[in-house]
């Protein structure tokens, strides 16, 4: 539908990661691209990484990635289902996993992070007693073959283009959370980064919506209520959109439905918004 009012997620952590992992395995190698957005304890400084030298940005970047932790992980996978049609209304799949994950090396926590996630109904009593446990840096073999860093190896090998919004705080967090040490040289780690996606590629969405689309803002709510709202006018306009539909949840618990139908008050204009 183009104008879907809800999000199905799968909650996925220690306790139900094995009874998910062909569903997750198979989602990630079925997809035509992945999208992937972390929540973290902390970032920071945030003059320091926006500085204007990218090496003294990516010298605060490597010092945060190395005392702040990953807390969970979003992963959304989305294939279509008619490529050879020719029809205006493209059908996407999609399957949404929010992955609770834990450190278990020291990390800080900001207060500001805590209460910007606990204010979006972030659950850090479940995070805490189920999170997917894990070791910052090099390749951890005390590690599970089923486990977070395994599941992100999927993702990187499985040659898929990734969507990331802010990409280069989240791509060295997964670099330096679950792949290896970050290097010390900014120019090394973007050619690690070169050849881990050299098939698929990474798309920002907060570099398209600045200096592709122009849009007036860039945060993530604003890119997705504009997109939403625009793809909702091309339907109704007759012009190529997309219809989003969500496969039933792989397991029988842990589903949470995230309420997103645009304002009533926009469908009511249904003749303008097509204009």
């Amino acid at each position: 539908m183009a104008d879907f009012k809800a999000v199905s997620v799968q909650d996925v952590h220690a306790e139900n990661l094995e009874t998910a992992w062909p569903a997750l395995v198979q989602a990630i190698t079925n997809s035509e691209f992945i999208a992937v957005d972390l929540e973290l304890s902390g970032i920071g400084n945030r003059k320091m990484l926006n500085a204007h030298s990218i090496d003294d940005r990516y010298k605060n970047l490597v010092s945060v990635v190395r005392s702040r932790a990953v807390i969970a992980v979003g992963l959304s996978c989305f294939r279509r289902l008619d490529p050879s049609s020719e029809d205006v209304n493209q059908r996407w799949l999609s399957q949404t996993f929010d992955i609770s994950t834990l450190c278990s090396d020291n990390y800080t926590v900001e207060p500001g992070s805590v209460k910007f996630l606990i204010d979006h109904g972030f659950d850090f009593n479940k995070q805490y007693g189920k999170g997917l446990p894990y070791s910052r840096g090099n390749d951890q073999k005390k590690e599970a073959p089923v486990s977070i860093r395994s599941l992100i190896g999927t993702i990187l090998s499985c040659g898929r283009p990734l969507i990331m919004h802010n990409a280069l705080l989240d791509l060295a967090f997964l670099y330096g959370s679950f792949y290896a040490d970050l290097p010390q040289c900014f120019d090394k780690f973007v050619a690690d980064l070169s050849t881990i996606f050299a098939e698929g590629g990474v798309y920002d969405t907060k570099c398209l919506a600045e200096y592709h689309v122009r849009l007036r803002a860039s945060y993530l709510p604003y890119i997705f209520r504009y997109s939403q709202r625009q793809n909702y006018k091309d339907s109704v306009a007759g012009r190529p959109h997309m219809s989003l539909l969500f496969l039933s949840p792989v397991l029988s618990t842990g589903i949470d439905y995230i309420k997103c139908k645009l304002r009533s008050v926009l469908l009511a204009r249904r003749w303008v918004l097509a204009r």
